[in-house]
């Protein structure tokens, strides 16, 4: 049924790539304004929508990479890097990978501009000797098989335990219903131990596109920011 013509009004834009954040993100945010022209004659059941807001963000592959692993380090360890709680280190790390993937690939910079290329990978080894999140992320990755994708599955974050430290669980149910009576009773058995999280696709590829923040498929990260390092000190800084 046609309503009407839709206008939407662009209010206002962020540009975080020409000014990345003080943590390191970057990306283009536009905030629209919803406004809905109804046809002459014709009452709109849409009408009592305008004004209301929608935030679009615009990231490269490279930006959206960076924001997925700061994403998913939230879910690994008791930081939340992005929103700056916890560790300084944790913050600290991200804003130094996004400088030095933003140097490596797109020739840009980011949020350490002032420093020089070799203090740059200096800076990303001694941030990474204390927040071994590189290790997390490579751990967490290598605990997931191509079995554990095939049925409904529960994936278990446990927070940081001092012996274990930070790691993830799959559990998989021949259905869904199955899935989610378990889900229900860990819920009650890990409640302040672990998030939860339950999801059902038909292969492993599916499963890690729609749910990549919750399986922190970080590989394509942790190859980038090991690259930059390899290569940057011998590049001219920009």
């Amino acid at each position: 049924m046609d309503l009407g013509q839709f206008n939407h009004k662009l209010k206002y834009e962020k540009d975080y790539i020409s000014e990345p954040k003080d943590d390191g993100y970057r990306g283009i945010h536009q905030i629209y304004q919803y406004q809905v022209e109804p046809r002459k004659g014709h009452a709109s059941e849409n009408q009592p929508w305008n004004g209301m807001r929608v935030e679009i963000q615009y990231r490269t592959s490279l930006q959206h990479v960076w924001a997925t692993a700061v994403e998913t380090a939230a879910l690994l360890t008791e930081n939340n890097p992005k929103f700056k709680q916890g560790s300084k280190s944790f913050v600290d790390f991200f804003k130094v990978c996004s400088e030095m993937l933003a140097r490596h690939i797109e020739n840009k910079t980011s949020a350490f501009k002032a420093l020089s290329n070799t203090d740059l990978v200096d800076e990303y080894n001694r941030l990474n000797g204390e927040t071994h999140i590189v290790d997390i992320f490579e751990n967490v990755n290598a605990q997931i098989t191509g079995d554990d994708f095939e049925k409904t599955s529960i994936l278990i974050f446990y927070f940081d335990e001092p012996k274990l430290g930070s790691r993830i669980e799959v559990r998989s149910y021949e259905s869904m219903n199955a899935g989610i009576r378990a889900y229900n009773e860990l819920e009650k058995e890990l409640s302040g131990l672990a998030d939860l999280v339950l999801v059902k696709a038909d292969a492993q590829e599916t499963m890690r596109s729609a749910y990549r923040n919750y399986f922190a498929d970080t590989a394509e990260f942790v190859n980038l920011v090991r690259l930059a390092a390899a290569e940057l000190p011998n590049s001219p800084s920009i």
